[in-house]
């Protein structure tokens, strides 16, 4: 049975159209009403419980040749994540591949806005070529007003091929009066849905199996005002009696009596046990006969009644007793909600409080064995029993949290008395991760005191005090404390079991780069790879934070390449196992790579793709990413371009709701503000900012507003801006040196050699910028020496005169703007003999020209590398290598590599100094 009934087969119940009764009476003038207004955009059915909303839209869509996708929604979708899941679930009954990207969304660390949601289906809903009706079944239980603001947003830019189908017990909060003035929505209501006294007839003969007269028709239809459900539970209750008349003469005049009446009657007329059965199975929103058993205490032949599970659903079935099947199986029934509510009623009528908890007990054990949490919680907590919920939260939350299900556990935690879950250090340590997991750090430290307060000096709990010392280790490493955290992450370490996959593969990560951060470099590479092939097959959750740590240690320790490379199979890890959340890392910090090496088309490439799931990364990943695009564009001559990312930026930061974000922001506007030349802006930003913070561990973002800062105090060139950005830049830059944080000492030398020079102080000057040179070269870093501007480039000049890494700065030389590249091609030249003009005029004699990464690619070309060994050294595949490669034969009208070397050298193309002589063998592949 476990194998049969998981939680996966009971979320496909909600998205079963229910069958169509045997005994429905046919209504063709409103199933044609419907089908006529099919091309309006939305579809109201409004009326009371009982009315036959349900059967009328699933009776229309058995005749209609349109996909159909139904959600019965019930309490518990009252939340914007589980409405959503549900919603693009449905839909991918009929369309499998629609809806990925937004239920990437919903797994983000800070949920995007409603509008955000809806805008992301909705562009997905509009790759769909063929009509597609959706059903929200019961949308009455839906409250929360970000439900309502994402259907409004889908009905106010609807995809062409949507039609909306909405039954409900009243109407929704969806702007239905701008839809009815267009002509877009059909409205069906209870004048509508009201059997008439032909109506009532032909249910009569169908379920009595005898004629009525219309007398008597006329008379059922008025006592129950055309209710159906009503009318059902009358001719019930006649199959043991034959006098219609008599029982029409005992009905009340309200139809509320009415109800109350005829359920008496119907289960009065129930077997003994059947009406035990319906009795205690009405506390389940769905049952099965196994779970029927199971609340009736007969699932191990101690039976409290002479029928089981599986007679009780085949009887109820035959007799048409309000129930409605949720599977093409067989398997799976709700009862009716209006009969479910009246048995429940008269549940509570026959049962004390404590005999209906121990049914729901029962119901919480069955679904707990079966491997069904979200309802065994459900039915605990409605049992009353606050330890059986807490338990089940603690044994399966590890779970969640290794299947990155961190929403679901939220979810759990906030059904789960506050009192409660500050007793157990179980469930305060999942409230951490879920803090976690939303960046809501500063939550994190009370937490852990309150569990250290509970576990005191208990060392059988050692897994728990392993999750203690992860979240100290790893707050102090965002203090900037190495040797503290350091010591936490290495006890959770030994504490941690490696089956906690998510707690463990964090606790690597961060050790990891602690490591690198403390000079223990060599030995983090060697144990994180060691942990990489120690099990097989390594759960992927682990494996990318392995990854993760190896590429973080590469590129804070200067190693481009190295960094690529892991980046490249954190890629890989991304599309084998469909995560798009790790392919967002994955693309970030290739073109964050790219940035650096100022490649910034293929920064750009990456970073657009990026920046498109800004709302699934990391949220300071994500404002990094803008930051990166808005100055690749920048770097590339494209202003228009590079302002509209920054309005992205500062509207993504806006959104966050945090100030940090938005702090971020405006440092970029500065930084790029400075690089327009906008000094006056700039500066404003320096007066008004609060850089109070301490900036603890700079990491390898590329926006720092300690480091904005000080850009904005050389670039003003006062005595005393000078003079404080000397002492900043050194403070940063000791920093960094105790943290051995070299990508980011790449970063502050370059600035601080600047102000020596501006200080005339040109030993130092130049000393510190060979520093940064040397530190550099082999990552080939060129953007953070070319963003300080042409003031660098008379350093650069004189440290290569001075013999220092001359080919290195002359690749840096070329990148700065073209005047400079101009002046210093021409330097090459004379001092090589040769009359090759500049790149830049090369280019124009070219019908089409050739980009800088095409003369990269010739330059090695040149130097007879194969795809491969170009593909390392510009940190790009071998097919992109290929492709430029075609592009460059097709421009240069060559057909293979030498003849372009020849071409090359013809037109005086100096990059890589070409020279196809007798030396030149190019490599295989």
């Amino acid at each position: 049975m476990a194998n049969e009934i998981n939680e996966v087969f009971l979320i496909n119940t909600k998205l079963f159209r229910p069958q169509i009764p045997e005994d429905l009476v046919a209504r063709p003038k409103l199933l044609e009403y419907l089908h006529s207004r099919r091309q309006r955009l939305l579809t109201v059915v409004s009326a009371p419980a009982g009315y036959g909303k349900t059967t009328l839209v699933s009776s229309w869509l058995e005749d209609t040749e349109w996909p159909c996708a139904w959600l019965s929604l019930d309490e518990y979708d009252d939340d914007l994540v589980m409405f959503l899941s549900y919603v693009i679930a449905a839909i991918q009954t009929i369309y499998p591949d629609v809806g990925q990207e937004t239920q990437a969304l919903l797994k983000a660390p800070r949920l995007p806005q409603p509008l955000v949601l809806a805008r992301s289906l909705i562009n997905e809903l509009g790759q769909v070529e063929t009509s597609l009706v959706l059903v929200l079944d019961d949308y009455h239980v839906i409250h929360q007003t970000t439900i309502h603001d994402l259907l409004t947003e889908l009905l106010r830019h609807p995809p062409q091929m949507l039609h909306l189908v909405i039954t409900t017990r009243r109407d929704p909060p969806l702007a239905l009066s701008k839809l009815r003035a267009r002509d877009q929505m059909t409205e069906v209501r209870v004048e509508g849905l009201s059997f008439s006294p032909v109506e009532t007839a032909a249910l009569l003969q169908t379920m009595l199996g005898r004629p009525a007269s219309d007398t008597t028709a006329a008379s059922l239809t008025e006592k129950t005002e055309g209710w159906i459900t009503g009318l059902r539970l009358a001719i019930l209750s006649l199959r043991h009696q034959d006098n219609l008349d008599s029982l029409l003469s005992r009905l009340p005049d309200h139809p509320h009596y009415v109800m109350e009446y005829l359920i008496d009657e119907v289960l009065s007329s129930l077997p003994p046990s059947i009406e035990q059965y319906a009795l205690s199975t009405a506390i389940l929103d769905r049952f099965c006969a196994p779970l029927c058993e199971t609340i009736l205490g007969s699932e191990h032949g101690t039976d409290e009644v002479d029928v089981g599970g599986y007679y009780f659903i085949e009887w109820v079935v035959r007799s048409n007793l309000f129930t409605v099947p949720l599977d093409g199986q067989g398997k799976w029934y709700r009862y009716h909600h209006l009969f479910q509510q009246l048995l429940q009623h008269k549940l509570e009528l026959k049962l004390d409080k404590v005999e209906i908890a121990a049914l729901h007990r029962r119901a919480s054990r069955w679904y707990t064995e079966n491997g069904i949490i979200d309802e065994a919680l459900q039915h605990a907590l409605k049992a009353g029993d606050l330890s059986m919920a807490a338990q089940l939260v603690e044994e399966n939350g590890p779970g969640l949290l290794n299947e990155d299900k961190w929403h679901t556990l939220e979810k759990w935690l906030a059904q789960l008395p506050n009192d409660l879950i500050q007793q157990r250090p179980r469930l305060l340590l999942a409230k951490a991760w879920v803090s976690y997991y939303q960046f809501a750090l500063r939550a994190i430290p009370p937490i852990l005191e309150a569990v250290e307060a509970i576990l005191a000096d208990d060392e059988t709990a050692q897994p728990l005090w392993g999750e203690v010392d992860f979240f100290w280790g790893h707050h102090w490493f965002w203090q900037g404390q190495s040797s503290r955290s350091m010591d936490m992450l290495e006890r959770a370490l030994e504490r941690i079991p490696k089956t906690h996959h998510l707690a463990r593969g964090e606790t690597e990560l961060f050790w990891g780069v602690t490591s690198q951060m403390s000079d223990r470099k060599t030995e983090a590479v060697r144990a994180l790879t060691a942990w990489l092939y120690d099990e097989q097959p390594l759960h992927p959750g682990r494996q990318t934070k392995l990854l993760g740590s190896l590429m973080f240690i590469h590129l804070l320790s200067g190693e481009l390449a190295e960094a690529a490379r892991e980046t490249q199979r954190l890629k890989a890890v991304a599309a084998k196992y469909s995560n798009t959340y790790i392919r967002a890392w994955a693309l970030y910090l290739m073109e964050h790579i790219h940035f650096l090496r100022n490649d910034l088309e293929n920064a750009i490439q990456n970073f657009s793709q990026a920046v498109e799931l800004r709302y699934i990364l990391h949220t300071r990943a994500a404002v990094d990413c803008l930051v990166g695009l808005t100055l690749a564009y920048h770097g590339l001559g494209q202003p228009d371009r590079s302002r509209a990312t920054m309005a992205l930026l500062l509207e993504f930061a806006q959104d966050t709701n945090d100030p940090a974000y938005l702090a971020i922001a405006h440092s970029c506007q500065a930084h790029l503000a400075l690089l327009q030349g906008d000094m006056a802006s700039a500066v404003r930003w320096l007066q008004t900012a609060d850089l109070t913070t301490n900036a603890g561990v700079m990491f390898y973002w590329i926006e720092v507003p300690q480091i904005t800062q000080c850009r904005v105090l050389i670039a003003q060139g006062t005595k005393a801006g000078l003079q404080q950005a000397k002492a900043l830049l050194q403070a940063y830059r000791q920093q960094n040196e105790n943290q051995h944080n070299t990508r980011q000492l790449i970063e502050i030398l370059p600035l601080q050699a600047l102000v020596y020079h501006k200080q005339d102080l040109v030993d130092e000057a130049l000393a510190t910028l060979e520093h940064a040179v040397i530190l550099a070269q082999t990552g080939s870093f060129i953007r953070p020496f070319v963003e300080p501007g042409p003031g660098l480039a008379g350093l650069l000049k004189q440290l290569r005169g001075q013999g220092v890494a001359q080919d290195y700065i002359a690749q840096i030389l070329a990148a700065f703007p073209t005047d400079l590249q101009l002046e210093e091609e021409k330097i090459t030249n004379r001092k090589s003999g040769t009359l090759a003009p500049a790149r830049s005029a090369v280019v124009q004699n070219l019908t089409e020209p050739l980009t800088n990464r095409e003369l990269d690619v010739l330059s090695l070309l040149a130097q007879g590398l194969s795809n491969k060994e170009i593909a390392v050294q510009l940190v790009i595949t071998p097919g992109t290598v290929a492709q430029h490669t075609h592009n460059i034969y097709q421009k240069l009208m060559v057909k293979n590599r030498r003849q372009a070397v020849i071409k090359a050298t013809e037109l005086g193309i100096p990059r890589g100094q070409v020279d196809p002589g007798e030396d030149y063998k190019p490599s295989s592949g």
